[in-house]
């Protein structure tokens, strides 16, 4: 069935058919599955009734517990990172001398101007050199720094105090996103998860995803399971009414999400199957 929904893009590296359905059917909240003719299913939750009633005239036993033990309130979402270009501008010699500038953030594809001209061939730090490779500086990219050259090998590299040197570079940033739901944190205390997917590679994915997680796992849900009598052909992913004053459930929707059947000769006999 259509969705509401309309995703910019969605990639997936190496993903299985299942999982890649699966992430769909949980931005939309949709559930899925295949028939016996080995056709997919992907419908809305909740939108199907049962038509069952479950009430003291068929529940043998009945259980309902709080589960909290899927409840978030406050949600990170780490996508896939992405490269932006940035420059940064120091004056040789302040604050502090000398041949190493040290940057703001981890430099990829760096390319350094001094006094206006472009200072090449650069190198990486601790990797071997040869004598007379003439590069200018070297790129510490753990150190965040870039150190000029000199010596020998490499000629009088420095820049002079003073002069202005310029490095352009790319940083590396990641698609985030965070959000949590006040109320619940009032109620339950806060609760964080974290997820990391690399394929997500939009940031609009990524909000999607905070505010599917929200939705669904703010609250603690109710869980329950029922002995029944003489009902059969329940069906996980359709809904039904629960009717049980004594639990305290009075005419409450609930989703079916499993459905386990017991045969034998007893279970039989008691229509306890």
């Amino acid at each position: 069935q259509t969705t509401t929904v309309t995703l910019n893009r969605m990639v997936f590296n190496q993903t299985n058919v299942f999982d890649a359905i699966k992430k769909l059917s949980d931005l939309v909240n949709y559930n899925f599955y295949i028939d016996t003719n080995k056709d997919l299913h992907f419908e809305p939750k909740s939108i199907t009734s049962s038509g069952y009633t479950f009430d003291p005239t068929n529940v043998l036993n009945a259980n309902f517990t709080e589960d909290r033990s899927t409840l978030f309130n406050k949600i990170w979402v780490y996508g896939d990172r992405y490269l932006d270009a940035y420059k940064e501008t120091i004056v040789a010699g302040s604050p502090v001398g000398g041949s190493i500038f040290t940057l703001i953030y981890n430099p990829h594809n760096t390319q350094v101007t001094v006094s206006g001209t472009i200072a090449q061939p650069g190198g990486i730090y601790n990797m071997s050199a040869t004598a007379g490779s003439n590069e200018k500086y070297l790129v510490s990219f753990e150190d965040k720094q870039i150190i000029f050259t000199s010596g020998t090998n490499y000629g009088n590299n420095i820049p002079t105090s003073g002069t202005n040197v310029v490095i352009d570079y790319q940083r590396s940033l990641p698609i985030v996103k965070v959000g949590d739901n006040e109320t619940s944190k009032a109620l339950y205390g806060t609760r964080v998860k974290v997820i990391v997917e690399k394929d997500i590679t939009d940031p609009d994915i990524a909000q999607d995803r905070l505010v599917q997680e929200l939705n669904d796992n703010s609250n603690p849900k109710m869980q329950g399971e029922i002995d029944i009598k003489g009902v059969i052909g329940v069906t996980p992913s359709q809904t039904c009414i629960v009717n049980l004053p004594f639990h305290n459930i009075n005419n409450k929707t609930y989703d079916i999400i499993e459905a386990n059947y017991d045969f034998n000769q007893e279970n039989n006999l008691s229509e306890r199957v």
